[in-house]
Order: structure tokens, then sequence, then C-alpha cells
């Protein structure tokens, strides 16, 4: 047993630890507030450097604009195109059709970003921010187009104030510079459904600085409804807590401010020449697809219902009407000559009435624009 001696050495021993202790105690005090301030001071650095890219993107768009009046592409006072007394601008004249392509341009600058988020050990969170004397989980930031985005999620929705006004949220986008257009969607992850997108799409013009955005942002006196609804125990054992980690997905696009473009030439367009009627002629030559029969004085021609329904009126019936060639498909013509057939069958194809005069005897036919099995008739007369 310690006698009394060695038991006030001790106690002297202890109370020297102490003082150790306590004026360790005040240089780590002294060093957490100069880490505080260095964090501080980054913070301040980073916003300075997102003001300064908007100020980069801001005289870029000054500096277009500045150029495109110099050209004379915009202004307010444009030349007058039309003025008679302004030939340098009066369009060429043109034997084809004139088209004026004109394009106003907003996405140009336009750029997109995502972060990926997990938060591991999802069923500690609410402890370790009690331990760290924080409020929410706060993402690594996303510089995007001269913004600055984060994620936030608070796990207290009762108590979940994050926006400048005390507004509150579960989930949440924060975006520190201001001034900001932008347009986001947040995903979580499912067990088995991959990544989900939990609200709608949302657009913001003109952030303000360190405004939250999300599906269930509200105001101070209003209670969040959470993550699909749930509360933050509810969402711990729900799918989309997979092993513990919640897995956010933000998606955003950013519009720097910077102008539009407008761009507008003429443009002339070469019409082909329609071949509608050869090909339908090829078509009947081939006799692809070809379902009636005609029988002309011993001869067999094939052809297309639905052509000769649409040309004729006569065959319309014949073929639709319940009368027997309808059933049959086989039309029989007994009083016209086959080579005078022939030539009208072209002209319902072709809707060209070469076909029938090249197919008149003595008239010099153009083999190539006659019915099929026509000149031969036509030489044989």
């Amino acid at each position: 047993m310690a006698t009394a001696d060695e038991i006030r050495a001790q106690i002297l021993a202890r109370k020297d630890e102490i003082q150790r202790e306590d004026v360790r105690r005040q240089v780590l005090l002294r060093e957490l507030q100069e880490a505080g301030e260095r964090q501080r001071l980054r913070r301040e650095l980073e916003g300075a450097t997102a003001h300064l890219d908007i100020a980069r993107y801001s005289n870029a768009a000054l500096n277009d604009t500045r150029t495109d009046v110099d050209r004379d592409r915009t202004g307010a006072h444009m030349p007058d195109r039309a003025s008679p007394t302004s030939p340098a601008w009066l369009p060429p004249t043109s034997s084809k059709s004139p088209c004026v392509k004109s394009m106003f341009d907003c996405d140009e600058n336009v750029v997109s970003g995502e972060i990926v988020w997990h938060i591991k050990g999802f069923s500690w969170l609410k402890a370790c921010l009690v331990q760290m004397d924080e409020r929410f989980a706060d993402s690594h930031d996303l510089y995007l187009g001269g913004a600055v985005f984060h994620l936030w999620y608070h796990p207290d929705r009762q108590r979940g104030s994050m926006g400048p006004n005390d507004e509150k949220g579960s989930l949440v986008i924060s975006e520190e510079s201001g001034a900001a257009t932008f347009r986001y969607s947040i995903w979580i992850k499912s067990k088995r459904q991959g990544f989900v997108q939990w609200g709608n799409d949302g657009m913001v013009c003109n952030s303000i600085p360190e405004m939250i955005y999300g599906p269930d942002v509200c105001d101070a006196h209003q209670i969040p409804a959470g993550v699909f609804g749930l509360t933050h125990e509810e969402l711990a054992k729900s799918e989309w807590v997979i092993d513990d980690v919640l897995t956010v997905q933000l998606k955003v696009q950013v519009r720097p401010l910077s102008n539009y473009s407008q761009s507008n030439k003429s443009l002339d367009i070469d019409v082909p020449e329609s071949k509608l009627g050869d090909d339908f002629l090829h078509l009947l030559d081939r006799r692809e697809g070809a379902d009636v029969s005609i029988k002309i004085h011993g001869e067999v021609l094939r052809a297309h219902s639905v052509i000769l329904s649409a040309r004729s009126e006569v065959f319309r019936r014949l073929l639709s009407c319940g009368m027997q060639e309808s059933t049959s498909k086989e039309i029989i013509i007994e009083d016209c000559d086959a080579v005078v057939f022939k030539a009208f069958l072209g002209y319902l194809y072709s809707d060209n009435l070469t076909s029938l005069a090249n197919c008149i005897p003595g008239s010099s036919p153009d083999a190539s624009l006659c019915p099929p099995g026509c000149q031969a008739g036509a030489n044989d007369r």
C-alpha cells in the first residue's frame, strides 16, 4: 500500500500534468481559431475567384457584342438593307428559290457537370453531426461556369434550417457565388432500380448567394417533406440506402453570363425534278407487288389495284364495289386495242401524256417513255 508521501507525490504529478494539458489546450484553441480563419479565407478566395469568372464571362460577352456592333451585325443604328440608296445591301438576284436561315443560339456557352455524393455510415450520421457540432452534411464543391455548387443533407426535418433566410430542406443544392443561371436535377440510387430522379427538374435564373434549392425546400415555418417523403430514420431502412450508404447524384447545367449568338445567311435550294412518274412506270414494268391481272386480246398485263383505283373511277368501282373483279382481281378488256390500252395504263401510272403520244403508230416513239410492251405493239402495227 502506498504511503501518504507517495500519494502526495502522485497528486503533485497529476497537477503538473493538468497544468501542461491546460497550456496545451490554450495552444490548440489558438491553432483551432487560426485554422478557422484559414478556412474562412479559403472560402473568401473561392468566392472571389467565382466572381472573377463571372466578370470575365461578362466582359467576354461585352467584347463579342462590341465586335458585332463594329461589323454591323447588331446595334441601334443598323443600315437599312431594303433602302434603294444602299445597293450593297440588296440581296443578290437568283433564279432559285431563296431561303434565309436564321439561328438565335442561347445554349452555345452552356456547360454541364455533376456531383456524385456518397454518405457512408448513414445510420451514424446524426450522431456524427452532434459530435462535430454541425447541423448538416456537406459535399465537396463543384465549380462550373463561374458558379459554385454544394449538396447539403439535414437529417432533422423539424430543425432543418439551412438557407440565408432560415429556409428548410432535407437534401438541397446550395449555390454560393450568386447571379448564376442553371438547371438541375437530383437522383438517388436505389438497390433495385439504379438512379431514380427525386422531384422535378429545377430552373434558377440569377441565384442568390448561398440560397438553397431542391424538391422539398420550404419556408422556415414549414416542415420539409423528406427524400421521397421519408424521415431520416425511414430513409435509412429503405431501398435508397445500400449497405448503409446513401448515394446522391446532382446533374446541373449552367449558362454563364454571356450574350447569345445570332447568325443568318441566304441559301439557294436546288429542288430536284420529280421522278415520281418514271418510278411508277418502272414499278409497272417490274410488276413488283402487282395484284390485278388485266386480260386484253390474249395478253395478260399485271397492275396494282391501289394505283388503278386512285387514278380511275371506273377501276375503283370495279375493284371495290362488290363486283366480280373485286374478288377475282381479274379484269377482261374486249373493246380496246391492246397498244392503246397499254398507253392509257402508262398514263395512269405516270400522269404524263407523252406515254400516249409515243405509242401512237407513226409518231417516232421514244422507247424509254413508252409503257412496257407498248413499243413492241406499236412497231407491229
